[in-house]
């Protein structure tokens, strides 16, 4: 039986984007004929609970926020709790010293690698979002802080033995190009039963068409590009995602749009079953994105179309340009001028042009699922640690890299 613990800077339980949702659907399919696997995990309080048979440990970083003068300097204290957790776990008997530490993103980069010391443990760094490839969507300030988080990144992808990415615009990008030879590119999945057994909900609003935004608020996602065009007069706009993980400013502007337009309507965080739901039932989930790694909401939109429902319009950046299609979805561009174009060509779709794209969008949610993507990550741990497994090669799009 072999040791992982799993550094996450979000949650599986309420997690604030698609990190939190990736560490929720990889635990429930983890081989713990194999595998012994802890996660501790940032959120909002410390809890403990059993998914599945792992164990996650959720770290409250309250007691540290504010004591720098920005957030950036507030992550290096939140490091200082994820090793005050292992410890305090491993004098209560909770842990085991690990043979693999798995880290996701800078965030968690100093954690592991104090850990990695202090244990002997090798480490595998997953790459989810690249601060060094962030940089051009945050402002000024943040800018000259990145200098540093760049180099814990780089260092990161240099101690691992190796280093995950979930698309492979991602891995050919400078400076993961240089861990070719060690890396391997695995994408998210999506739950298609779940989406496909969704049930029927009304949305708010008073107007036949509902447009659905889904994520967090923040300056690359684009959620004000959405709603500063101009609606059509039977079009709601729905906005749905939480204040945690993204820009406070941002989100107390929608709801004062929110407040004094009836075409607009903030839905707040929801979870599970309920989300689904939500997203099932709208009319065109928008995804107007500058920057996306890969694009988690892209795939449960086309995978909530399977009910007949829901089309995706998308900016076709980054990663989500490796699974979707123009067939699939509609390509919005991350402006107001091309959203609004996007919104008018899906006003003006026939029947039998939605109910194709549908199709095509469900079938490509059919290939990716969260089943391939934990086998492959367990795969990638089985060969860092010369594990034999019976596991089988997956259909997901999962490979070592190439570089450009």
């Amino acid at each position: 039986m072999k040791n992982i613990i799993i550094l996450s800077p979000d949650s599986p339980e309420n997690g604030m984007g698609g990190l939190g949702t990736h560490i929720k659907e990889v635990l429930k399919r983890i081989d713990t004929t194999i595998y012994n696997v802890t996660a501790l995990c940032q959120g909002a309080a410390d809890t403990t609970y059993q998914d599945g048979k792992v164990k996650v440990f959720g770290i409250n970083t309250a007691p540290t926020m504010g004591l720098a003068t920005d957030g950036f300097v507030d992550t290096f204290f939140i490091q200082t709790r994820f090793v005050a957790k292992y410890y305090e776990l491993l004098a209560a008997g909770e842990i085991s010293a690990p043979d693999l530490i798995h880290v996701c993103d800078w965030t968690t980069a100093v954690a592991g690698e104090e850990l990695a010391r202090i244990t002997g443990a090798k480490t595998v760094f997953a790459v989810h979002l690249s601060i060094n490839n962030y940089i051009s969507e945050v402002n000024e300030l943040f800018k000259i802080n990145c200098t540093t988080a760049k180099q814990i990144e780089f260092n990161a992808c240099r101690k691992a033995v190796k280093v995950l990415h979930v698309s492979k615009m991602y891995s050919a990008l400078f400076p993961f190009n240089f861990f070719s030879h060690k890396t391997a590119v695995i994408y998210n999945g999506v739950d298609y039963e779940a989406y496909g057994n969704a049930e029927a909900v009304e949305l708010p609003g008073e107007h036949a068409v509902k447009i659905l935004y889904v994520g967090r608020f923040v300056e690359n996602k684009r959620p004000q590009a959405l709603w500063s065009i101009n609606i059509p007069d039977n079009v709601d706009l729905l906005f749905m995602g939480g204040e945690n993980g993204g820009d406070e400013t941002m989100v107390q502007s929608l709801k004062g749009l929110a407040a004094v337009n009836d075409h607009v309507h903030y839905l707040g965080s929801k979870y599970g079953q309920e989300k689904i739901n939500i997203m099932a039932a709208a009319d065109l989930i928008v995804m107007p994105s500058a920057h996306e790694p890969f694009g988690l909401v892209a795939l449960e939109a086309l995978a909530a179309g399977q009910n007949g429902n829901t089309i995706l319009a998308a900016s076709f950046v980054d990663g989500l340009a490796e699974f979707l299609t123009t067939e699939a979805a509609i390509n919005c561009g991350t402006e107001r001028t091309t959203i609004e174009a996007a919104i008018n060509k899906y006003l003006n779709m026939t029947s039998a042009e939605k109910a194709a794209m549908r199709a095509a969008g469900a079938e490509i949610a059919k290939q990716l699922s969260w089943d391939a993507c934990a086998s492959s990550i367990q795969a990638s741990w089985a060969d860092v640690l010369g594990v034999t497994t019976t596991a089988t090669e997956t259909e997901t799009e999962t490979e070592t890299a190439q570089t450009n």
